[in-house]
C-alpha cells in the first residue's frame, strides 16, 4: 500500500520524461483510471485494521532472556551491609512470592546484590538514572525507613507503605509502562535490585537447580520409569526446605503435608511400639525420600521423622504436586515399598491398623481405587471383585485425564454381568485443572451367587481344556508307537525273504 501511494504521489508530482509515446513511471501506458480509488480504499482498510487493534488488550510479558550462556560467567557486585539490615532484608525476602523457592545461600546471594538507595521527601523511587537502566519501572525496593506514597498516573494518593514493605515487583518483573509511582512522604532509605540483576541471578539459579535435582532424582530407583518431561516437571516442582539437628521434620499421628527427597543430611525415623514408647527404627541419607507412604495410602503418619544431622537439606513436594507427577508410578512405588525390608515397621503398623480398623474410610465412597491409563479395565475389575468378595459393599474408582475411559470401561463391563449398581457418578477437577470421574459402584444382591457361577465355568472350561491337552499328548503318542511298529515288520519281512 505505501508503495503504491509513494508510486502515484510521485507520478502526480514530477514530470516524466518523455521519448515519443513512451513515458518513464506509467509502464509504458497511462495509469489505470481507478488506480487512486484503489488505493484510498487500501489506506481506509488499514485504518480500520489499526483501529481494532487498538482495541485489543495489551499483552503484558518480560522480555526474552537467555540465562544458559551467562550461568558460568555471572558474579553478582556484592554491596557491604551491617548485620542489623541483612537479617531484615532477609526476614522480608524469604517469604515472598518472587524469592520463597530460593535456599538460605542463594537468598544471600541475592541480598548481598541489593544496592543502598536515599530518598528526600517528594523524591520519586521510580524517576531513576543512567546506572539503572532507564529507571522508571526496573527498580525494586525494600523499605528500610521512612513512609512511601503510592500513588496512581494522575497523583492520586492509593495507599501508604513503610518499614519492611516492598514495592516495584511487577513493574521490575515486566517491562511495561508504569501504572503507580512511588513517592516519598518522608526521608526514606531502602535497598533495591534492578531487573537485569534479578534475572541473571535469578534465572541461573533456576537452571542450575533443576539440572542438579533431575540429576539427583535419576539416580532414585523408583524414578526410573519418569521421562526426562516428567522429571523436568517434578524436579520444578520441588521446594527446598532446611532442618537444624533433632529439629522434626514430619510428626507422628498427623495429615501427611509433604513427600522429602533428603539432599544433604541423614534423617532418623522414630516410630512407636505395642505400648506407645519411642522406638528408632531406620535412618535415611542422601538421595532418599521420607514421606511418600501416607500420600499412597492416605492415612495419617506413623512415625517422627528427626533431623539427625547439623544439618539436614531436604526438596519437599506439596501433595497436589505428588499426585500430577507421579500418579503413573503410585502402583511401582507401593509394590517396591512392600517389599522393601526398610519399611517394615511400616507396613506392620498399617496392616495392624487395617486390622483395628483404625483407618476409618468415608461410608460415601467405600474403599477408593485411583485408576491409571497404563492398566487395562479386567484388571481393575478384578480388582473390584477381589475386594467385593473379601467384604466390600462398596468402591469408588476414581480417575483423572484419559485414565476416566479405563474407569468407565471397568464400570461398564462390572454393570454388564449384573455384579455392581451404580450408586453416584460425578466429575471433577483436579488442583491442576484436569478433569476427573468418580464412579460410586454398590455390590448386587446377587453377587456372591454370579461369582460362584463364574469360578464353575472357569473351573469347567480348565479341566476341559486340560482333558483336551492330554488327549493331544495321547495321539502323538500312538502314532509314534505305530511309526515304531512298521519298521519292526519290514525288518521281519525282510528276514523271511532272505530265509527263502
Amino acid at each position: 500500500i505505501f508503495f503504491r501511494q509513494a508510486k502515484m504521489t510521485e507520478v502526480e508530482a514530477e514530470p516524466q520524461p518523455t521519448f515519443g509515446d513512451f513515458s518513464f513511471g506509467a509502464g509504458g501506458g497511462q495509469p489505470e483510471p481507478n488506480a487512486a480509488d484503489d488505493v484510498e480504499e487500501e489506506a481506509e482498510t488499514l485504518k480500520s485494521y489499526k483501529a481494532l487493534g487498538a482495541a485489543r488488550r495489551i499483552t503484558v510479558s518480560a522480555e526474552v532472556y537467555n540465562a544458559t550462556s551467562e550461568t558460568e560467567t555471572f558474579k553478582p557486585v556484592r554491596h557491604e551491609k551491617n548485620p542489623v539490615d541483612t537479617a531484615a532484608l532477609f526476614k522480608v525476602l524469604e517469604p515472598h512470592y518472587l524469592f520463597k523457592h530460593l535456599e538460605d545461600r542463594e537468598l544471600d546471594n541475592l541480598v548481598a546484590s541489593m544496592e543502598p538507595k536515599k530518598y528526600n521527601t517528594g523524591d520519586s523511587l521510580c524517576a531513576g538514572s543512567a546506572e539503572t537502566a532507564g529507571g522508571d519501572n526496573s527498580l525494586f525496593h525494600v523499605i528500610m525507613e521512612g513512609d512511601v506514597e503510592v500513588q496512581d498516573m494522575k497523583g492520586a494518593t492509593l495507599k501508604t507503605i513503610t518499614k519492611n514493605d516492598t514495592c516495584g515487583a511487577t513493574e521490575m518483573m515486566y517491562s511495561q509502562p508504569r501504572t503507580e509511582d512511588y513517592v516519598a512522604r518522608t526521608a526514606v532509605r531502602t535497598f533495591c535490585i534492578t531487573r537485569s540483576i534479578y534475572q541473571r541471578i535469578m534465572h541461573s539459579t533456576f537452571i542450575r537447580k533443576r539440572a542438579m535435582y533431575c540429576e539427583f532424582l535419576a539416580n532414585v530407583k523408583f524414578l526410573e520409569g519418569l521421562s526426562r518431561p516428567d522429571m523436568v516437571q517434578l524436579a520444578d516442582c520441588l521446594e527446598p526446605k532446611k532442618f537444624k539437628e533433632s529439629e522434626t521434620m514430619i510428626h507422628c499421628d498427623s495429615p501427611p503435608d509433604y513427600m522429602y527427597v533428603i539432599v544433604e543430611g541423614t534423617v532418623k525415623v522414630v516410630g512407636r511400639d505395642d505400648d506407645g514408647n519411642k522406638i528408632d527404627v531406620c535412618e535415611f541419607g542422601r538421595g532418599d525420600i521420607v514421606g511418600e507412604m501416607e500420600f499412597l495410602h492416605d492415612h495419617n503418619t506413623v512415625a517422627d521423622v528427626v533431623a539427625k544431622s547439623d544439618e539436614v537439606r531436604t526438596a519437599r513436594l506439596e501433595r497436589k504436586h505428588f499426585e500430577m507427577c507421579m500418579g503413573s508410578l503410585k502402583d511401582l512405588l507401593k509394590s517396591s515399598r512392600q517389599a522393601d525390608p526398610v519399611f517394615s515397621y511400616y507396613n506392620k503398623k498399617r496392616a495392624g491398623a487395617e486390622t483395628k480398623g483404625d483407618q476409618p474410610k468415608d461410608p460415601e465412597k467405600g474403599f477408593v481405587i485411583d485408576v491409571t491409563s497404563n492398566r487395562l479395565p479386567y484388571t481393575y475389575a478384578g480388582q473390584v471383585k477381589s475386594l467385593m468378595k473379601e467384604g466390600e459393599d462398596r468402591v469408588t474408582l476414581n480417575a483423572l485425564g484419559r485414565a476416566a475411559e479405563t474407569a468407565i470401561s471397568t464400570a461398564n463391563r462390572l454393570k454388564d454381568g449384573k455384579l455392581v449398581v451404580f450408586k453416584k457418578i460425578g466429575t471433577h477437577l483436579s488442583a491442576r485443572g484436569v478433569a476427573g470421574i468418580c464412579i460410586v459402584m454398590d455390590k448386587t444382591p446377587e453377587f456372591d451367587e454370579l461369582v460362584k457361577e463364574a469360578e464353575a465355568r472357569d473351573a469347567a472350561a480348565k479341566e476341559t481344556k486340560a482333558q483336551e491337552s492330554d488327549a493331544a499328548e495321547e495321539k502323538p503318542s500312538e502314532a509314534k508307537g505305530s511309526e515304531d511298529k512298521e519298521p519292526e515288520a519290514k525288518a521281519e519281512e525282510g528276514t523271511e525273504s532272505k530265509d527263502a
